[in-house]
């Protein structure tokens, strides 16, 4: 995810929500362009932090802003997770 606008936030979390039953099991990365992306990691960390998502949510994307890093996790393989492990974490 490039920075963007309201679209590029919805399609954002609209993997992450189809991510989490594991519908899919494809990376998600912010790339965070001149720290684009920090307040709202920080929003979605908060949420944690405040039990109205779960801990494991934070796992199933990355924010990265280094682009060899990026390209790094997009061809990395993917950790297998099921529901159950999302449900725990």
């Amino acid at each position: 995810v490039t920075p963007g606008g309201v679209g590029t936030l919805e399609e954002f979390f609209e993997m992450l929500t189809s991510k989490q039953p594991c519908r899919h099991n494809k990376p998600i990365v912010l790339y965070n362009v001149e720290n684009y992306f920090k307040e709202l990691n920080d929003m979605v960390v908060a949420s944690v932090n405040k039990k109205f998502i779960r801990k494991g949510c934070l796992e199933l994307y990355e924010v990265i802003d280094n682009l060899d890093e990026l390209f790094a996790y997009l061809e990395a393989p993917q950790k297998e997770r099921t529901v159950k492990d999302l449900k725990e974490g």
